[in-house]
């Protein structure tokens, strides 16, 4: 079962002194009997205890068990071997204080990964004579009852080998010799290996003694049996010097000559007893049995130890599993020693916790959630939804590309995207279309500011229409009905009040109509763009506008800033919008300039990718004008004609075109200065004069005779030219401008010349970034190309934004909306395109974003700094702990435990601690959250939800703690559980 061989063991004592505690020491030992290993103090029989129970390890030699030698162990394989063959008990008795009786001996079984077995465990202490002790606490016991529960605890597990160690060192007589019975009894069938001083008892007890002397045996002897040899019926010898006579014999001669001769023999004193008492104590004394068989010892023999071979398989190990109820149990019970240093420690951390949840909401803000949350509490009635798409823009240089980052793009919501705006919020969504020419519908210049406080406008910004069928909400309509056909409009109570604070409305035909009530808008027609009037069918709830404005009516502190904030929600919200029915928008489309043409949304960049740095074309005059964007001219670019209004194919080399609007402006400030200037009022048949021809080609456009807006495309851009050229300049010749010019860089002062061949026609639109926009010719496009100084920007995007036609969705607010926005808000479809929000609280956040942005990695340091300080906090207290635990420890790596399931324990208490403070830290994380966000809206008046203690800020929060704890338990747990558990049971 256990064989030693050459075990070296070598302690170096104070001053540097080395002893040699076991020198070269070699034993063999059977797998049944009682081995007592004596010697005095420093003899080395506890150091060869603790070897051969894997508590310690040899410096050299080897421990061979069941024909595996130990050469080749790791020191969990000594763990696991202890905890699969070894029971130890040792002199006080090593039990755990806050575990019971039944619960210190069922511990054994559970390190092996065993089930808690309650019957077992009962038979066990019947055993050992405390069947009726299952429940009781260690410190009701008395020595003898502790010590049998340290046997109950070794035997539960059925070990191989018992090794005790003074297991009677603190008993008394009577209570060691009822210990020595049961280990003797246990001894017929398992080897039991026993350190002791008092060799009565060994000679008693044992089978072999082992005696040490300074780390070497120096004697082995075993014990045999001598058999009595009868001399007769009635008297027999016991070994050489016992005579035994049998009671109430009859002698005969012979027997009574047998007596005589031992008597005679004898050189001492002869005793002869015949009383019960005396003779069972001689007995036991001359270790001779009740069959008359003596006892004696004689060295122990090679030959005489009976050796098993073992398969592979019986020398197996199990691994300890200490149950973390049990490593909770005993983790928690130190945390009741110092309780105030236990309540700093919780106190601290959960301070430090908080904080880092705090920071947590900045380092994981979320633009999208915070966004939600502000929404929800802000003043907004209702969402502005609108349409954007993403562009990548890519800079240049002449050296290559020098950045691209994302700019989102405003556009309008196309046909297409009705059916997903209804899909998503019903048909009560309002859809809104717009135009960039404010009308005056009355006029409140001439009314005081008493009556007319600048809370109040005078503008209508767009139009808007529900859903199909769509009745608008009954309980959103204050008066009258919604609109039908094409000439009615809905307006909002809000406007009903800018209305009221006018006092009255003059209708068409000069009926100036005082305004008091609804009922007064009856047969009321208001005046928009162009003088076009609408007939008033109904007043609908619009916004309740915040109270925080009240001090705009009557001139409190703060005005100003609250004058700027109301501009910017008045712009936002759904104030100042008509609404209108289904067949409006086709009907009079043709009246208004919405304000996001397409030509705006294709933007200058659409044709011209390039961008230069203040490039100036100079005329022989020093007239000058800048351009910024420039472009060589491809077959998908603006279309080209010369100054005789032709068509041009390509540019040479060395010339530029310009735009339509620049080449207009040069031709009318070449026909100021001529007769042509005193023609330009004569008009064509259609009654459009010179000059209007001359605008349009400029500004994009003209009115016709109904005063509508009508825009240029090419055709009549064309056809505008060539009256102007026919009719002014070829009629009155006028000479065209020059066409020779320096075209230079103003910072580097490169120059070249360049020659105008003709213009681009741009598309229709006021647009002045068309203004700084030139097609160049090779020559010249790799002149300013190379230019150091230059630089130029491209763009990207898979949005087509042509057939754009609504500007802008409102949607009630809610909680469903808000959410259904924000998926939207933050979904690029694969078009590049997204929805996005447009109101003040979008723009504060985004302002945020990239605040917090900036300062994220020190959000990130203060967090790690805090969890730092909890992690100090939780080690000063785990390093404490442990100091109380020493016991524990000791007496869990005796019974078999590993070093995991120390770390199991003290991660057992880290853990307690940990949660109590993470518990308590979330709660306060969210109160303190709210509390600060309360304090953003009520006292700073921003609609804003800036901390959002999120489940994923809980997350992190719980990791960090969890790391908290870890690395905290971990660093002081380390240097205990790597120690030798012979060390942590010295400390016992």
């Amino acid at each position: 079962m256990l064989e030693i061989r050459n075990l070296t063991k070598i302690y170096t004592a104070k001053g540097g002194v080395s002893v040699r505690a076991l020198d070269g020491v070699s034993l063999t030992f059977e797998d049944t009997g009682m081995v007592f290993l004596l010697g005095k103090s420093g003899s080395g029989k506890s150091t060869l205890l603790n070897l051969c129970g894997g508590l310690d390890r040899p410096d050299s030699g080897e421990i061979i068990v069941k024909g595996r030698g130990s050469e080749t162990f790791t020191a969990g394989d000594f763990d696991s071997y202890r905890n699969t063959y070894i029971g130890f008990i040792f002199q006080e008795y090593n039990i755990l204080d806050e575990f019971t009786v039944e619960a210190n001996v069922a511990l054994a079984l559970e390190l092996q990964g065993k089930a808690k077995d309650r019957e077992k465990i009962q038979e066990i202490l019947r055993a050992v004579e405390l069947e009726n002790f299952a429940k009781r606490k260690p410190n009701t016991l008395s020595g003898g009852q502790k010590q049998r529960v340290a046997i109950a605890r070794a035997l539960v597990k059925e070990p191989e080998i018992i090794m005790a160690d003074e297991p009677t060192g603190a008993l008394d007589s009577a209570t060691g010799r009822q210990v020595f019975d049961t280990l003797k009894k246990l001894s017929e069938d398992k080897l039991v290996l026993v350190v002791s001083h008092d060799r009565e008892f060994a000679e008693l007890y044992a089978d072999r003694i082992i005696e040490l002397k300074d780390g070497k045996v120096i004697s082995d002897v075993k014990k045999n049996k001598i058999a009595a040899k009868k001399a007769s019926e009635n008297v027999s010898f016991i070994g050489t010097d016992l005579i035994s006579v049998k009671s109430g014999a009859a002698l005969t001669d012979t027997d009574l000559q047998n007596i005589r001769a031992f008597i005679a023999s004898s050189e001492k004193q002869v005793l002869i007893a015949n009383g019960n008492a005396d003779i069972e104590k001689f007995y036991r004394q001359a270790h001779v049995d009740e069959n008359g068989s003596r006892e004696e010892f004689c060295e122990t023999k090679p030959e005489d130890i009976r050796i098993r071979h073992y398969r592979q398989d019986e020398s197996e190990f199990i691994k300890s599993r200490l149950p973390m109820r049990h490593a909770a149990k005993i983790g928690a019970s130190s945390m009741k020693v110092k309780p105030l240093r236990l309540f700093f420690t919780i106190f601290l951390t959960f301070i430090s916790f908080v904080m880092f949840g705090l920071f947590s909401t900045l380092m994981l803000f979320n633009e999208k959630q915070v966004l939600g949350e502000s929404l929800k509490v802000s003043n907004d009635e209702y969402l502005q939804i609108v349409k954007k798409y993403q562009v990548t823009i890519k800079e240049f240089n002449a050296n290559g590309l020098t950045g691209t980052y994302e700019n989102p793009t405003l556009t309008q919501f196309k046909e297409s995207d009705v059916d997903e705006i209804r899909t998503a919020y019903g048909n009560e969504a309002v859809i809104a279309f717009t135009y960039s020419d404010y009308s005056i519908v009355f006029s409140i210049e001439n009314i005081s500011s008493q009556d007319a406080p600048p809370l109040y406008e005078n503008q209508i910004f767009g139009f808007g229409i529900t859903g199909q069928g769509s009745s608008y909400r009954s309980d959103k309509i204050l008066w009258g009905k919604y609109p039908a056909g094409t000439d009615e409009v809905m307006i909002s109570d809000y406007t009903f009040e800018c209305l009221k604070a006018a006092g009255s409305i003059i209708s068409p035909d000069g009926t100036e109509t005082e305004i008091n009530s609804f009922g007064d808008l009856k047969n009321v027609k208001i005046s928009l763009w162009n003088n076009r009037y609408y007939t008033v069918c109904g007043v609908y709830k619009a916004q309740t506008v915040p109270d925080k404005f009240d001090d705009l009516k009557t001139g409190g502190i703060g005005q100003s800033r609250l004058k700027e904030q109301w501009e910017t929600e008045i712009r936002t919200g759904f104030y100042n919008y008509l609404l209108v029915s289904d067949d409006f928008y086709a009907a009079n489309e043709k009246y208004f300039t919405h304000s996001y043409q397409p030509e705006e949304i294709i933007g200058v960049s659409t044709y011209f990718k390039d961008y230069t740095y203040d490039y100036d074309l100079t005329d022989e005059n020093n007239n000058t004008i800048s351009l910024n964007y420039f472009s060589k001219h491809t077959e998908n670019g603006l279309p080209l004609y010369g100054f005789e209004g032709t068509p041009l194919a390509s540019l040479r080399p060395d010339e530029i075109a310009v735009s339509r609007e620049v080449w207009a402006e040069w031709l009318y400030n070449a026909i100021q200065n001529s007769d042509g200037y005193w023609h330009l009022s004569d008009e064509d048949e259609h009654g459009i004069s010179y000059y209007d021809k001359l605008q349009a080609l400029q500004y994009g456009y003209y009115d016709d005779d109904d005063n509508n807006r009508v825009y240029l495309d090419e055709e009549k851009s064309v056809e505008f030219y060539r009256d102007i050229k026919k009719g002014i300049i070829d009629a009155y010749n006028v000479p065209l401008p020059k066409t020779e010019y320096e075209f230079a860089n103003g910072y580097t002062q490169l120059s070249t010349t360049a020659s105008v061949a003709g213009f681009y026609i741009e598309p229709c639109g006021v647009n002045d970034s068309w203004y700084e926009a030139a097609y160049l010719g090779d020559s010249l496009y790799d002149f300013v190309l190379h230019d150091p100084s230059n630089t130029w920007t491209e763009y990207e995007t898979k949005y087509d934004a042509a057939g754009g036609k609504y500007a802008a969705v409102f949607v009630e607010k809610s909680d469903a909306a808000i959410d259904k926005t924000l998926d939207k808000l933050y979904h690029v479809k694969e078009d590049d395109s997204f929805f996005d929000v447009n109101s003040e609280t979008k723009e504060t956040i985004g302002g945020i974003v990239e605040t917090v942005s900036i300062f994220s990695k020190v959000f990130l340091y203060i967090g790690l700094a805090l969890a730092l300080f909890a992690m100090l906090m939780l080690f000063n207290f785990i390093s404490v702990s442990i100091t109380y635990k020493k016991k524990e420890i000791g007496i869990l790596r005796a019974v078999g435990a590993r070093g995991t399931d120390v770390f199991k324990i003290f991660y057992a208490e880290s853990a307690i601690i940990t949660a109590i403070s993470l518990v308590l830290s979330i709660i306060a994380s969210i109160v303190l959250c709210s509390i600060i966000n309360n304090i953003i809206l009520q006292k700073l008046a921003l609609p804003l939800t800036l901390f959002v203690f999120s489940p994923l800020c809980a997350a992190l929060l719980a990791g960090i703690a969890v790391f908290t704890s870890v690395v905290s338990t971990f660093l002081p747990v380390y240097s205990i559980a790597k120690k030798r558990p012979v060390e942590s049971i010295r400390a016992l």
